[in-house]
This record gives C-alpha cells, sequence and structure tokens, in this order.
C-alpha cells in the first residue's frame, strides 16, 4: 500500500503515454488507407522501425520491426515500381477487388459468412459514441475497420495525457479502464486471427512485419495501460504529490 505522501512523477506517466501515441499514430497511418507515395517516403527516411520504443522488449516487435525496417532499407521512392508493389499488397488485402485474404473488419472474424455491420459493428459504434468519436462518412464504411479502431485508440491516448496534465485523475482513471476493456474484450478478440491472415497473405516483407508490429504492439500497449493505472491508483487512492519536469 502506498504511503500518503506518494510522489507521482508527471515526467514519466507523460512519457509512458508518449510512447502509446506514438504506436498508435504509426499503425493508424498505416491502416487508415491505401499507402501513399508521401507516407512511405516519410516513414523510411525517419527509420522509425529502428526506433520504436521498447521494441526490444516483445518478440513480435522484434522480428516485425527487423522485416519493416529491412524492407524500408531497400524502398527506393526513385523507382515507380517498389511503391506500386506495396500499394497492391495492401489493396489486395485490405480494399479489393478480389476476395479479401485478410479482411480489415472485426464483424468478419465473428460471423461465418463474413458479414459487416454486424453485432460487432454495433458494440463499437457505442464505445466510440461514449467519446464523440464518428466517422466522416458514417454508414458507408464499418465502424470496426482496423484502421477505425486504431484511430480510436491514439485519440484515447491523446485524452489521456491532457486529463493527466490537467490532473483529472478520476476522469483518466475512466479513460484507461476503457482503453482496457476495448483491448482486451474487442481488439484481442480478433486481432491475432487478423495479423495471422495477414501475414500469411502478404507478398511483400514490409506488410509482413506490419502485421507483427501490430498484434506486438498491442501486447506491449497492454503492459503499458497496467503501470498507467497503478498510477492513478496512487493518484486517486492516497494523497498524492505530483512532480514535473522543472
Amino acid at each position: 500500500m502506498a504511503s500518503s505522501n506518494t510522489t507521482i512523477d508527471m515526467r514519466q506517466v507523460l512519457s509512458l503515454i508518449e510512447v502509446r501515441t506514438h504506436y498508435y499514430n504509426l499503425l493508424r497511418q498505416l491502416f487508415l488507407s491505401e499507402p501513399t507515395e508521401q507516407l512511405l517516403l516519410e516513414i523510411k527516411e525517419s527509420g522509425i522501425f529502428k526506433e520504436l520504443p521498447f521494441h526490444d522488449s516483445n518478440p513480435l516487435l522484434q522480428k516485425g520491426c527487423r522485416l519493416a525496417a529491412e524492407a524500408m532499407d531497400s524502398y527506393d521512392s526513385l523507382r515507380k515500381r517498389d511503391f506500386e508493389d506495396l500499394h497492391w499488397d495492401y489493396t489486395r488485402m485490405f480494399v479489393g477487388p478480389y476476395e479479401l485474404p485478410a479482411p480489415p473488419w472485426a464483424s468478419a472474424y465473428s460471423s461465418d459468412g463474413r458479414l459487416l455491420f454486424q453485432s460487432e459493428t454495433r458494440q463499437i459504434r457505442k464505445a466510440y459514441a461514449k467519446y464523440g468519436f464518428q466517422l466522416q462518412n458514417f454508414g458507408s464504411e464499418a465502424e470496426d475497420h482496423i484502421g477505425y479502431e486504431l484511430d480510436f485508440m491514439y485519440r484515447l491516448t491523446k485524452e489521456t495525457a491532457s486529463l493527466f496534465q490537467e490532473e483529472e485523475f478520476g476522469k483518466a482513471q475512466s479513460c484507461i479502464r476503457d482503453q482496457i476493456i476495448f483491448i482486451e474484450q474487442h481488439l484481442f478478440s480478433w486481432i491475432p486471427s487478423f495479423c495471422k491472415e495477414m501475414e500469411t497473405a502478404a507478398h511483400m516483407p514490409f506488410y509482413k512485419g506490419v502485421a507483427a508490429v501490430l498484434e506486438g504492439a498491442l501486447q506491449l500497449d497492454r503492459l503499458l495501460l497496467n503501470e498507467l493505472s497503478e498510477f492513478l491508483l496512487l493518484s486517486v487512492n492516497t494523497k498524492t504529490e505530483v512532480t514535473e519536469d522543472v
């Protein structure tokens, strides 16, 4: 049990949230829409897969970062074929025009016929509504698309940071709890199967790596959420001093 003089190091808290934001921002860009030449160029120039925080702590992250980083090392933005190959790999798996080998919707993994807009979608809609998250093209795309779900988690990480900075620890605890529920009861229920199908279906090593990074990042995030939750228990249940960077 923490003492009444427990100190929360806000720098450490915000550092953990920054790691989460970094991962979700990358992943949502990789899945929300078809890759662009600009996005791939930025990924290559940044060397982001060589520098993802804590990637050495998880075997899937290790594997995925290695594959994606090696693919980006050999990617040449001046060779049109390099971009076209990656773009087609994404389109073939997630868009069409043929049968999708790795459909990017949660409901596709909870119904035998891989039908969209099922009860899974309605449950996600309720989770989004609680935080005022609504798609611009509401009704034309299922809300349980992997890109939207990652974007939702990205927005909640940003919200969590704001609540910590405002010392709204009770609200932050509720937000963290909702994220844990979303990961455990929803994302973990279908993302492992999705990543397995994606890794099998991908022709390009880059997307095989991205599949491993996605699953590994969610495993890592569950641990980070535990740490944040512990910080919040200290702040809510005890008289807590908050320290900040000077």
